[in-house]
């Protein structure tokens, strides 16, 4: 708790309780920010500067004398009247400078950060071991895991088109490799295996000549009658992630866990909104998972 007395030996300001240890400071910078100062003080608040950096101002608390022979602080102090001090202010926070900080430099994989990465290395790609190489080789793994996985989601609905109950449409396994080639290709369209095996699980589908509600189709894929073909589906979905991570460079014991987790979300998302929902929610699983 600060103790302040006026110029005129008064007490300034005791309505609260608070520190002079920091000023108030906005915007909120640290867990001590923005603390009562008593009396207010006359070092400036923190600037957010029009590129985004952050300007403090520097503190060094100094201890403050009272200018009495020793002894003589201990019959006054306490003691309101001319011959006494209420209050007094042992130690006062004196600006120093201002510091100036960014930050995006505490987030490696910032833009900021990113284009200079290079840079930090003399124009060479980061060593693997280092910060930026380990955050750079997971976020390709983790984009390899979504691409393996988008693949992987179309070679199951190819094997499920394939395998559909009572299908005259004779698609073989040729076709499943074939809708996998086709994902990897930029703007294709689906096979027409794949399609079959979408059209299979897609939302309210037609079963014995009537069109299931939501709710009837959502526990069809879940642990329905759709449900195994909703299983295999994740299993490709998996098994595409698996590929794909290892094939970046991760650990295979690493890439089997977050591919596990990816055909899991698959069949949830699957379960919830058809293909389309599956798609999405392991992509973003195997993205931010």
């Amino acid at each position: 708790m600060s103790i302040v007395i006026g110029p005129d030996g008064s007490l300034v300001n005791t309505s609260n309780v608070g520190s002079q240890f920091i000023p108030n400071i906005t915007p909120n910078i640290g867990a001590l920010a923005n603390v009562a100062s008593l009396g207010g003080s006359s070092i400036p608040k923190a600037v957010e500067n029009e590129d985004g950096t952050i300007t403090i101002p520097d503190i060094e608390m100094r201890v403050r004398s009272t200018g009495l022979e020793p002894g003589q602080l201990q019959n006054m102090y306490g003691i309101s009247g001319d011959q006494g001090i209420p209050m007094f202010e042992f130690i006062s926070p004196v600006q120093t400078g201002t510091t100036t900080f960014d930050p995006e430099d505490d987030n490696l994989m910032s833009d900021k950060n990113l284009n200079k990465v290079k840079e930090d290395f003399g124009g060479a790609d980061p060593p693997p071991g280092s910060a930026q190489g380990q955050d750079l080789a997971r976020l390709a793994q983790s984009g390899a895991g979504g691409f393996g996985a988008g693949i992987g989601a179309s070679m199951g609905n190819a094997y499920v088109g394939m395998n559909m109950p009572g299908s005259t449409a004779g698609f073989t396994g040729t076709d499943v490799f074939k809708a996998g080639a086709n994902r990897a290709m930029p703007f294709s369209k689906q096979t027409d295996a794949e399609k079959a095996g979408y059209d299979f699980m897609s939302n309210n589908p037609v079963v014995d000549g009537e069109t299931l509600s939501y709710t009837d189709t959502f526990k069809s894929r879940a642990f329905g009658d759709q449900a195994l073909a909703n299983l295999q589906t994740s299993g490709f979905v998996a098994g595409g992630a698996f590929v794909a991570r290892v094939a970046a460079g991760q650990d295979v014991m690493d890439a089997a866990k977050d591919a596990a987790k990816t055909g899991a979300a698959y069949y949830i998302g699957n379960a919830i909104a058809g293909p389309t929902g599956g798609k999405v929610v392991s992509w973003l699983t195997s993205l931010f998972g």
